[in-house]
């Protein structure tokens, strides 16, 4: 063990006894039985009033003595003024030197605690046992030497008595409440130091009025239920220190001096009752009980203190005898260490010898690291050129695959030689077929890429599998085999997926168990797995009767670009993408694709998708009649009649002749621009673009057909172009890209519909007869993405 993890140790040791012995004093004060001393406080307040009920008399009675009468009675008389004076003084100086006492320890305990609010509260109290010293020199001296009048010494008490409670309410209020947890305290105990002391004299020179008065109002009132109505007014101060001040103390500084200053109020609140509803003359019982009551008040914090003193010390002494103890272990680690050190020195020379061998490892290491960021450089270079590259190859074989399969069906449509259509339907045929490896290649290219985005929203498995039938029907009948659907229990009518993915996959399924099968048929099977967890699935099987496969070819299957084997190629035809593609979608539909399979028999293409254990809801047992299919592949094939202004923005002049002939065809009118530029000047006409566009003037043209890669001005600076001027006709782009992000990057440059080369006609010819009927406030929402 190290010297610093050997400081760490001790260090870590030490905080934690220091930790037990605050957590035990803590709990010793919390322990304390307070509500025992509260009964005790009140029955030591109640109880000379029970027994003054029962005819006890401690009363100590003042008798002025007269010349009249005789020797013995004067003596006598003389004693008990003397006695009453005594005991009265007597008491006041006991509470005097109580408070002081308090004030003592409270410096002392501060000392220790380091807590700037025993400091105001020390002072606080001795400010108020001044007062009461202030009251006995002024009842014992100053008024006997300056009047004849005892209803000035009331007063006097009833004066201090309020300078008291004030000065202690002031003191704890203002440091002990509101700025005990705050910074600069020596600051605020100089404010409550100076406050106090301008109470003490404040409260001096009024006691000093007061004492030499020569007449004062009435003050004792002997047949009233307030005898000393002026003895009510210090209660304020009591009652708010014990309502609002101590409790608000006690909860930031939880002490057996926060205690008992809350338990001191007991007797202070007594003192002034037994003055104000029991005292009405000098030195009887009540007068007697009250300043009794008022040395204990003093005195309960005192106890308060000393108590704190003695947990103190307790808790130092086991801090000493935990530390003790602590030093001593700590000496024993030392001992332990120094072996430990020694042996590591040892291991040190050791580990020296083998020091070089490490570093060059290490540099072994860091060259590899080195090499493994630049090869991962290369492959996301290479990735990236990949992307690249596929994408300008899209875009350049997408415009011409357009000429070729637009022009296509026009010489379908105008041949009537039977050796001409089967021409024609052969480039339509290869066009397509063609066209289908390009979107393979794009889309196992954005799979690769990371760029593949799913939808999550409510479909029907049922009508899914009745579209999948549909589009492959017509291939089964051609090689006069079955396709049947089967449900093996009761399916979820809707779930939660991405319904295009999902037939994606089950068509490439479907489709090359067709390929592979001559005799027989093919069966796509249904079944939900596990409906009552929490994550069930969906199972679709794909059964064929087909010429199976071995278990090597099985293993190499889902690679792309292969097949079974090379022979199957040939007879069968196809690149292999298929599977591959499949497989990654189903992945990343959250499932996966299974095969079993037998040589001569035929093979099951199992497909899992999972679900959420919302989806297993109501439950559907027969499969969606293919009718309903059908009907809607009909309705799409529905072309409407055209009957709007249409600019053509294109370069090419083959595009420009096909577009142009199928829109006419459509019955639209068609202009043509050959690039962006152009199209922005026709669009505007005799408008000035500096101005902008005139949303007043009729607009010239109902659609703009733009396509996205021109000369001098490409389709997105035109589109973006006719935007910033105020053109707010609707605008289509028109591209051959098709990579993930095209079609939006299309919408922010301010198009408000999308569609690919190779064109589809009808397709197009929907869009443009939905938005050339669109009034332009409408477009937004006819552009959103679908």
């Amino acid at each position: 063990m190290n010297p610093d993890r050997k400081q760490n140790t001790e260090t870590s040791e030490l905080a934690e006894l220091t930790g037990s012995v605050t957590s035990a004093e803590s709990e010793q004060k919390n322990n304390i039985p307070w509500r025992t001393w509260v009964v005790v406080l009140i029955v030591l307040c109640v109880a000379p009033l029970a027994l003054m009920g029962l005819g006890v008399d401690f009363a100590n009675d003042y008798v002025k003595p007269s010349q009249s009468v005789a020797p013995q009675e004067f003596v006598e008389a003389a004693h008990i003024a003397l006695c009453g004076s005594y005991t009265h003084t007597l008491l006041e100086w006991s509470a005097v030197s109580a408070a002081a006492f308090v004030c003592m320890l409270c410096f002392a305990q501060y000392r220790l605690a380091k807590d700037p609010s025993l400091l105001v509260i020390g002072v606080a109290m001795f400010c108020a046992g001044a007062m009461d010293g202030f009251h006995t020199l002024a009842a014992d001296r100053l008024v006997p030497a300056t009047a004849d009048n005892p209803e000035l010494i009331p007063f006097t008490w009833a004066l201090c008595r309020l300078f008291s409670g004030c000065i202690l309410l002031v003191g704890v209020a203002i440091l002990g409440v509101s700025f005990g947890a705050r910074c600069r305290p020596n600051r605020n105990v100089v404010s409550v130091t100076g406050i106090c002391v301008a109470f003490l004299g404040i409260a001096f020179v009024t006691v000093y009025a007061c004492a030499v008065a020569d007449s004062l109002p009435k003050t004792v009132f002997p047949d009233n239920v307030i005898k000393r109505p002026y003895d009510i007014l210090p209660i304020l101060p009591y009652l708010i220190c014990g309502v609002v001040v101590f409790p608000s103390y006690l909860r930031r500084h939880r002490s057996i001096l926060a205690y008992s200053l809350i338990l001191s109020l007991i007797p202070q609140i007594a003192t002034q009752l037994y003055m104000a509803f029991g005292s009405d003359r000098l030195f009887d019982s009540c007068f007697n009980v009250a300043h009794a009551l008022k040395t204990v008040s003093y005195a309960v914090p005192c106890m308060g203190l000393l108590a704190e003193h003695v947990a103190s010390f307790q808790a130092s002494n086991r801090k000493t005898s935990e530390l003790k103890r602590a030093r001593a272990a700590s000496e024993l680690q030392a001992k332990l260490l120094q072996v430990q050190r020694d042996t590591l020195v040892n291991q040190a020379a050791e580990l020296e010898e083998t020091s070089i061998e490490s570093q060059l490892k290490s540099q072994d290491i860091a060259q590899k690291n080195e090499d493994l960021k630049l090869a991962n450089r290369e492959i996301e270079q290479s990735i990236a050129y990949k992307t690249e590259f596929l994408a300008n190859m899209s875009h350049e074989i997408r415009t011409p695959m357009t000429a070729i399969l637009g022009f296509a069906d026009v010489l379908r449509a105008n041949v009537r030689n039977s050796e001409d259509i089967d021409a024609a339907e052969t480039i339509q045929r290869n066009g397509k077929y063609l066209l289908g490896i390009i979107n393979d290649i794009l889309d196992l290219s954005r799979i690769e890429a990371g760029k593949m985005e799913l939808e999550h929203i409510p479909c029907s498995p049922s009508q899914i599998v009745s579209d999948v039938v549909s589009l492959i029907e017509v291939r089964a009948a051609a090689k006069n085999i079955g396709l049947t659907v089967e449900f093996d229990g009761p399916i979820p009518v809707e779930i939660r997926s991405d319904p295009t993915r999902m037939r994606q996959v089950l068509i490439h399924l479907v489709g090359n168990a067709i390929k592979f099968t001559e005799v027989g048929g093919v069966c796509l099977k249904l079944q939900l797995l596990h409906p009552d967890f929490e994550y069930p699935k969906l199972k679709f099987s794909v059964i064929d009767t087909g010429i199976g496969m071995e278990e090597e070819q099985v293993a190499r299957l889902f690679q792309p670009f292969v097949q079974a084997d090379s022979s199957t190629s040939r007879k069968f035809g196809g690149t292999g993408l298929g599977l591959a593609i499949s497989q990654r979608l189903a992945e990343l539909l959250g499932g996966h694709i299974t095969i079993t399979s037998t040589p001569g028999e035929g093979s099951t293409f199992t497909f899992h998708v999972n679900l959420d254990a919302m989806d297993v809801g109501e439950l559907v047992t027969e499969p969606v009649a293919n009718s309903a299919a059908h009907e809607l592949d009909e309705e799409t094939q529905k072309t409407p009649v055209l009957k709007c202004r249409v600019l053509l923005a294109e370069d090419g002049s083959d595009n420009q002749r096909l577009i142009s002939h199928v829109l006419k065809k459509a019955g639209a009118h068609v202009e043509i621009a050959e690039n962006g530029q152009r199209a922005i000047d026709m669009i505007l006409g005799p408008q000035t673009p500096e101005f902008g566009f005139d949303p007043q003037q009729p607009m010239r043209y109902d659609v703009v057909l733009m396509d996205m890669q021109m000369p001098v001005l490409d389709g997105y600076s035109a589109s973006r172009r006719l935007r910033e001027i105020g053109y707010s006709g609707p605008v289509i782009a028109l591209t051959a890209h098709a990579m993930n992000g095209d079609k939006q990057k299309c919408l922010d440059a301010g198009c408000d519909d999308y569609s690919t080369k190779p064109i589809n006609a009808p397709g197009l010819i929907r869009i443009i007869d939905r938005l050339a009927g669109a009034p332009p406030c409408q477009l937004a929402v006819a552009a959103g993405p679908e």
